[in-house]
Formats: C-alpha cells, structure tokens, sequence
C-alpha cells in the first residue's frame, strides 16, 4: 500500500512539474499562479501545497531538474581522458548543444524579461546550473590535475571557468536575440573548438598550453 501511494504521489509530482515548466517557458513566471496549474493538473490545490509550498519552490524545482538533465545529456557516455583535447571538445559540444535548443532559449528568454521583477528568478537559474555544471565537471578535471594534462589548481574554480567560457559563446546571443533561429553541427562544433583552445590555453600544462596556441 506504501509503495503504490508513494508511487501515485511520485507520478503527481512529475506531472505537475512538467505542466509549470511548460507554462513558465509560455507564459512566464509572473503569468503563472498556483491556481493555474492546479486547474490544469486536476485534484486538489492541498496536494499541489503538500508537494510545494510556494511557487517558488515549484519554481526552483523545475530548474534544478532542467539543470540535471541537461548535465545528464552531456556526460552520458562519460568524457574520455585519454585525448583531454577530444574531451573538453566533446564536453563544450554536448553543453552547446543542449543549452541552445529552443526549450532551453525559451527558457533563459523568460528568466532575463522576469529578473528584474522577480530576482529568485535569476537566482535559480544560476545556483543550479552553475552547481550541477560544477558538481559534474569536478571529479573528471581533478583526475586530468592527478594525470598532469592540467596545471595544479582548485579543480571547483577551474570547472567554473570552463562552464563560462561555453555560456559566453556568441552562439549564444545570436539565439537568445533571435538573430539566430538555429545552429548548425558546424557552427557547434567550431565554437566548441574553440572553447577547448581558450581552456587549455589557460590551464592545460605548459607542453599541452602551447600545443593549443598553435592551432589558435
């Protein structure tokens, strides 16, 4: 009897989460109430409470699982370090990719237009992003510290710099400003290319630093 409520409450609250990301993407989260989803759900609004107390909550929750998923797409196979070159390529790829489809663009779209209003907005896209990018990206550039393909540094600090220099791509802002309907394989695949040169460059070991500069 426990597994089966636990597994009912388990289906509502995916259920709900995935009506309130689509209603945020559309309408935004100022547009959005309680009420709203609630009614679009079905059940009671004591369930949608018991499950989160507040639509910030429900909120945060939707892009801390945006977030996971995100970083699930990209180590999905598990980068390699065998070619650090190979790897932070294939990383920076995969990142791209998942970061500028349109779900995502819509996403960012409609947290920039209410963070202003709303900072908790803001605030939750960039704690979970930046925290699962860098709860992720740890472990692997410790190991590439440990096999010295990477200068000895904090490797928190270093994921960091490398989650910036993927966000920063001008991909990027041709797709957040709609210059840009979409990115070719080719147009990922040289920005990602050049994220490798830049992190390299600058954290690789001096043989594999200037490895990279040549190619710049």
């Amino acid at each position: 009897m426990m597994d089966s409520t636990r597994m009912k409450r388990d289906d509502r609250r995916a259920q709900i989460i995935a009506v309130a990301r689509a209603a945020f993407i559309r309408e935004g989260y100022a547009a959005v109430s309680m009420s709203k989803i609630s009614e679009t759900v079905g059940g009671s609004k004591r369930t949608l409470y018991s499950l989160f107390p507040s639509k910030k909550d429900l909120f945060f929750t939707v892009i801390d699982l945006e977030c996971t998923r995100l970083f699930d797409h990209v180590f999905e196979l598990g980068p390699s370090l065998a070619d650090l070159r190979s790897a932070v390529v294939l990383f920076a790829q995969r990142f791209l990719s998942r970061l500028l489809s349109e779900d995502n663009i819509a996403l960012q779209r409609m947290v920039i237009a209410e963070s202003v209003r709303f900072p908790e907005v803001g605030q939750a896209l960039f704690e979970f992003a930046h925290q699962r990018g860098i709860e992720r990206l740890t472990p692997y550039l410790q190991q590439a510290m440990a096999s010295k393909l990477l200068r000895p540094g904090n490797p928190r600090e270093v994921a960091l710099r490398l989650l910036e220099m993927c966000t920063s791509s001008h991909l990027g802002q041709l797709r957040l400003w709609n210059i840009a309907k979409d990115v070719t394989s080719a147009e990922l695949e040289k920005s990602a290319y050049n994220v490798m040169i830049c992190f390299l460059a600058a954290y690789g070991t001096d043989a594999l630093a200037n490895e990279v500069r040549a190619l710049a």
